[in-house]
């Protein structure tokens, strides 16, 4: 399964962009980029580059159905309601059957944006 981070990195000015590609059994690689000028024209700073981080990694069948359900927009199979679930579901627009409506969590990151799943 691949994993993603994208992050936004304050205060840091780049002269170019790069790559580190770690490698190893999870394929782990760092892309920092300053914003493009369309980013920038919506209001993305040019000092304030963009972190991408990606990952590789096997998962057992347990854990690929819950990332399959949350792809499909459901909370996986087993979720607990906490005492803070209502202020949770909220938050994350789940209704009270455990589903995840389409906007989720806007654009902040979240576990409500799984778009699909395949385990590599």
């Amino acid at each position: 399964m691949y994993f993603r981070l994208d992050l936004t990195v304050r205060d840091m000015q780049i002269e170019n962009d790069f790559e580190i590609d770690y490698g190893g059994k999870h394929q782990i690689k760092v892309v920092l980029r300053t914003p493009t000028e369309e980013e920038q024209k919506i209001g993305h700073k040019k000092e304030n580059p963009f972190c991408t981080i990606t990952g590789q990694w096997l998962l057992k069948d347990q854990y690929l159905l819950a990332f399959q359900n949350l792809a499909n927009k459901q909370m996986p199979e087993g979720s607990k309601k906490t005492d803070d679930w209502e202020i949770f579901r909220q938050i994350h627009n789940i209704d009270q059957d455990g589903n995840m409506k389409e906007k989720g969590c806007g654009d902040k990151p979240c576990f409500c944006q799984v778009n699909s799943v395949r385990n590599s």
